[in-house]
């Protein structure tokens, strides 16, 4: 018999059909009814494999026996021998099973420990009809068929191993191949997710992974529905650790409904019909970035050879996983590259700042896909922010001209950190006057150029920005400050030139102006010189030829000539002096009021010698002023002495009062006056009207401008009314402190 089974058993290549055969040959030699039932890999139970039976006797096939508290099996794990009952009815050890003897209608029992070394690993059950006994040599017999079948077990299961590994190893030596053929995240995830069904034969299954924001997202289900996707994320996202993505080490759950009665993983078993789950971890530098969870309809346990391979799986996913995050991060800094290489060469071609501000926007807003947006800048001369550019519907960008928005905004530049919110109405800084009631996330980047905020660029829209849109409007707000600063600096130098090329400009038609005038001086002092110079020469040669009895006359008219020509030099150097030294001098106390009393009393002989009659009213409180002394008594003289000249009769008055600020000289005269025509010409160099031109009266036509230049060196200024046949008025302010200036 033994050497039956031996043959039987010897070249079988499947554990089954040749341990089905030897329970035949066991019937036919030793009992009438035979099973083999084999342990788990976790020694915990047995399970029924191979059996023989007479007639209609129920099957065993199928049968899982608890290996653990199971009296019989627990006494074969001990003595590893032969357990012999010869009564099956009444004995103690065989109560967990008695129900199941009784359908085999078993009154005697052999059970044979299958020995792999000093292992048991599984049992040979021999059933009789009827009670008996059973002799050594039976037992040894059994004993030595038990371990033939033990040898046959360790063959075939190593056999059976050994092909599942290369089955599983073809299919992970495949899906590897999927895996290097995927390149963009999606594309990885759902040949993660598809791979690990095929490997670990699961029914359902779902990839949970970490984004860069560390938020838990579901990456790729199959046979999972929303809900339950839905509910699992709110428990990850919930919990402040979750083991799925906070272990590295895989999670399996045989049978969840031994789980807890509130544990959401056995209330979606029982909603979604799967009895088992097991959780592959994808660890990358010591951190969980996925994990990938498989759902079995029935309850399960995974051998070891199982684990191994989706092991493997999840470390050559982890690497292909990461290969594609870091081939999908250098595409989106190309394309971020490339989009601030096309705004950069936009803003090299724009030619003022407003043309930049306006590609700023324009070319930010149309790649995230929104029309709101604006840039703030400080105002040069007050620090102020102002909206600069704008883009959109003002109803999502009234709040910023506000006064709580600028403040917010201001907020923003000073601190030079850039703001980022899902939803404004968050913020309670922000105004939410006259906004239509749905979410506005908004980004805030300030501009910055030499560690100096210039302003702030927003770009406003209702849904989220992702961190990828944060820096991408960063770096254009990185490029578009130093365009902006730029710009500036080019308007300003522009700004610059042309002030001064209008200064210049403007000093070349002065410098033309004083040529003309130089050359017109120049040729008024020929001319005023010619005639006393002319005369000299008539009158002495009318000296040495004329009449004798007219010499005194010659003489006096000599002498006249040459009066008019010494002070028409001296006026010609005064005038000359103030021009060479337009600028103040050492000025000091002056006491006007005594300076008029002096050139009054030098004055007054001429004056009452021609019948006039002449006035003084001085203000005995004028305070003193800053001034030339010597300047002073020339504006005196020159105003008091034409008084006196163009005065044929009638009186001269000399008056002076504290007014507007300061001290005012005041000389009336009833003289001829001064006709309209020649009042714009009245402070002009060598100017004499017609009618004084005509008449006796001398004069070098450089007195008025001589006052006029001598008042406007002290900061002063100088009024005339006149009327022909009447008189004239001539006041002259100066200020008291000789520093504020009085001119119109």
């Amino acid at each position: 018999m033994l050497n039956q089974v031996i043959s039987l058993t010897a070249l079988a290549q499947n554990l089954p059909t040749a341990l089905q055969q030897a329970c035949a040959v066991l019937a036919r030699f030793l009992a009438p009814q035979g099973a083999v039932a084999v342990f788990d890999d976790d020694q915990t139970v047995l399970n029924v494999i191979a059996e023989y039976q007479e007639g209609d006797a129920p099957s065993a096939l199928g049968t899982q026996i608890a290996g653990i508290g199971n009296p019989s099996i627990d006494a074969i794990l001990a003595d590893k021998a032969p357990l012999a009952i010869s009564d099956a009815d009444t004995h103690p050890l065989l109560a967990p099973v008695h129900d199941l003897m009784q359908r085999r209608n078993t009154k005697s029992l052999l059970l044979v420990p299958m020995l792999i070394g000093d292992e048991v690993r599984g049992t040979l059950g021999l059933d009789f009809h009827t009670p008996r006994r059973f002799d050594a040599e039976e037992l040894q017999l059994a004993q030595n068929v038990a371990n033939q079948l033990g040898q046959v077990l360790q063959r075939l299961t190593l056999y059976t191993q050994s092909m599942e590994h290369a089955r599983l190893a073809t299919m992970l030596s495949d899906l590897g191949e999927r895996l290097n053929r995927s390149f963009t995240l999606a594309e990885v995830f759902q040949a993660i997710g598809e791979g690990a069904m095929h490997l670990s034969g699961s029914d359902r299954c779902a990839v949970f992974a970490r984004n860069p924001g560390d938020v838990i997202q579901c990456a790729w289900a199959k046979g999972i529905t929303a809900a339950s996707i839905t509910a699992i994320l709110d428990d990850l996202r919930g919990a402040a650790t979750t083991r799925l993505l906070d272990t590295a080490e895989p999670i399996f759950l045989n049978d969840v409904q031994r789980m807890p009665a509130d544990s959401l993983l056995r209330r979606l078993g029982v909603a979604e019909g799967y009895g088992s789950v097991a959780a592959w971890p994808l660890v990358f530098e010591n951190r969980t970035v996925a994990s990938v969870v498989c759902f079995h309809d029935d309850t399960r346990r995974w051998p070891a050879n199982e684990r191994e391979v989706m092991a493997s799986f999840a470390r050559q996913a982890t690497s292909t996983l990461e290969n594609a995050r870091l081939f999908g991060e250098a595409q989106r800094r190309a394309a971020e590259l490339e989009r601030l290489s096309q705004i950069s060469s936009a803003l090299r071609s724009a030619r003022d700042r407003h043309e930049i501000q306006s590609v700023i926007l324009d070319e930010l807003l149309t790649l995230l896909g929104t029309q709101n947006g604006a840039v703030v800048l400080r105002n040069v001369d007050t620090a102020e922010l102002v909206l600069a550019e704008t883009r959109g519907d003002t109803l999502n960008l009234s709040g910023m001209s506000l006064s709580s928005s600028a403040c917010m905004t201001l907020d923003i530049v000073e601190s030079g950190r850039p703001y980022v919110a899902a939803n404004l109405y968050d913020d309670e800084r922000f105004d939410r006057y006259d906004l239509v009631e749905t979410p506005v996330a908004a980004v805030c980047a300030p501009l910055i150029v030499d560690e100096r905020s210039i302003g702030a660029l927003w770009v406003i829209r209702p849904q989220p920005f992702t961190d990828t849109e944060v820096n991408l409007i960063l770096a254009v707000a990185d490029i578009g400050a130093a365009a902006i600063h730029r710009a500036r600096e080019v308007e300003t130098l522009e700004q610059h030139v042309q002030a001064r090329t209008q200064q210049l400009a403007e000093a070349n038609v002065r410098l033309t102006e004083l040529d003309v005038l130089k050359s017109k001086f120049v040729s008024d002092v020929s001319h005023e010189l010619r005639t006393p110079i002319q005369n000299l020469k008539m009158y002495l040669d009318l000296l040495e030829r004329g009449r004798p009895e007219k010499r005194s006359v010659y003489l006096n008219t000599l002498q006249d000539q040459v009066d008019l020509l010494k002070r028409l030099t001296e006026d010609i150097l005064d005038l000359s002096r103030l021009e060479l030294n337009p600028e103040r001098g050492d000025f000091e106390d002056v006491e006007i009021n005594q300076l008029i009393s002096q050139v009054y009393t030098s004055l007054r002989p001429r004056a009452e010698s021609r019948g006039l009659t002449v006035s003084v009213q001085l203000d005995p409180l004028l305070p003193m002023i800053r001034a030339d002394a010597g300047q002073m008594v020339q504006v005196v003289n020159n105003l008091l002495e034409n008084a006196i000249n163009y005065t044929l009769a009638g009186s001269v008055r000399i008056s002076t009062k504290r007014a507007d600020n300061g001290v005012c000289l005041q000389v009336e005269d009833s003289g001829m006056g001064i006709s309209q025509n020649d009042m714009a010409h009245l402070f002009d160099r060598f100017y004499r009207s017609n009618r004084v031109s005509q008449s006796n009266i001398r004069g070098t036509g450089l007195g008025l401008a001589i006052v006029n230049e001598i008042v406007q060196k002290h900061n002063g200024r100088i009024e005339v009314e006149s009327e022909e046949e009447i008189g004239s008025t001539f006041r002259v302010w100066f200020p008291v402190d000789g520093v504020t200036d009085l001119r119109a």
